[in-house]
């Protein structure tokens, strides 16, 4: 599930940024670093992109009013 695997890597990352640095550990720590937030990053963007997708399906529904969006039979997604 898209928002569950954002989540791990979110705690993975929190993870990494909580550890003890060590001097001769610091560029190892810098690349896990970095590749762990593109992935966020990228996990981020496919759970925007499903939501929306999803709302336009009519997988996903509002459970409370949110002004500014229309019922999925009146919106489009933009791209």
């Amino acid at each position: 599930d898209n928002q569950r695997d954002l989540e791990r890597a979110v705690e993975e990352l929190s993870e990494m940024l909580e550890e003890q640095v060590e001097p001769e550990s610091i560029r190892g720590l810098r690349q896990k670093v970095t590749d762990k937030t593109v992935y966020v990053q990228k996990r981020n963007e496919i759970v925007l992109d499903d939501t929306a997708t999803g709302f336009l399906e009519s997988r996903w529904t509002w459970n409370v009013p949110v002004d500014g969006f229309d019922a999925p039979e009146h919106a489009e997604l933009d791209g």
